[in-house]
């Protein structure tokens, strides 16, 4: 793998950094919202399973953002070059179908589609760079 190579892996690899953060922001700041309403309804029963999914997958989010990010790393360092790189783009694969569900809905997760303004733009502006090409 050329320095070149190595060097775009990296650059793509730290965008996962704003992501995950931008994941778990939008998943507190969900969880906070929905913690302060009292549930009495079916639909505010549903609206707390599905933010209890989506903080789920968030956290699924931070732990693929770091395996890419270790993985790029051993990459870099040329340690089982081969085998880390293509493990990272599997990740990465994963990284952007979760993505997906997140913002389309997924049956077999139980996720539905996001539905917030902020979230929308949130996921769309970020979903892009993790379609496996």
């Amino acid at each position: 793998m050329s320095v070149n190579q190595k060097g775009l892996l990296i650059m793509r690899f730290t965008s996962f950094f704003k992501i995950t953060t931008l994941s778990m922001a939008i998943s507190i700041s969900l969880a906070a919202y929905l913690s302060s309403i009292p549930t009495a309804s079916h639909a505010e029963d549903h609206a707390l399973e599905q933010a209890v999914i989506r903080i789920d997958l968030a956290g699924r989010q931070r732990m693929l953002a770091q395996r890419m990010t270790v993985l790029s790393c051993l990459v870099h360092l040329d340690i089982d070059a081969e085998n880390n790189s293509r493990k990272a783009l599997a990740v990465r694969d994963l990284y952007g179908e979760t993505l997906e569900d997140l913002n389309s809905g997924n049956a077999t997760l139980n996720v539905t589609a996001a539905t917030t303004p902020l979230v929308l733009s949130a996921i769309s502006g970020n979903i892009q760079p993790f379609i496996a090409p």
